[in-house]
């Protein structure tokens, strides 16, 4: 009897971790322009350089729609909005 219990309860513990664990996931959005251009990401007022390569990740997104702004250089090109379902 308190072999099952003990088993029961181990049981429960990992489901409910895995319950936890699961809807905790964090998504990201990867963002990279030709010829490795400079650019800005600008989503919920932070801004994200891109790297040297012309790549940015914008880390830690949760489920949701996301709006946001490319941006380039001395006005190079014009803001781009864009919007992302994760």
């Amino acid at each position: 009897m308190k072999q099952s219990v003990k088993s029961f309860t181990l049981l429960f513990f990992f489901c409910v971790s895995y319950f936890l664990l699961h809807a905790q996931q964090k998504h990201f959005i990867y963002v990279q322009s030709e010829d490795k251009q400079p650019f800005a990401v600008v989503l919920g007022g932070k801004v994200y350089s891109s790297s040297d390569y012309g790549y940015v990740i914008i880390p830690k997104l949760a489920d949701g729609t996301y709006n946001f702004t490319v941006s380039f250089p001395m006005n190079k090109f014009p803001d781009q909005p864009f919007t992302c379902s994760v």
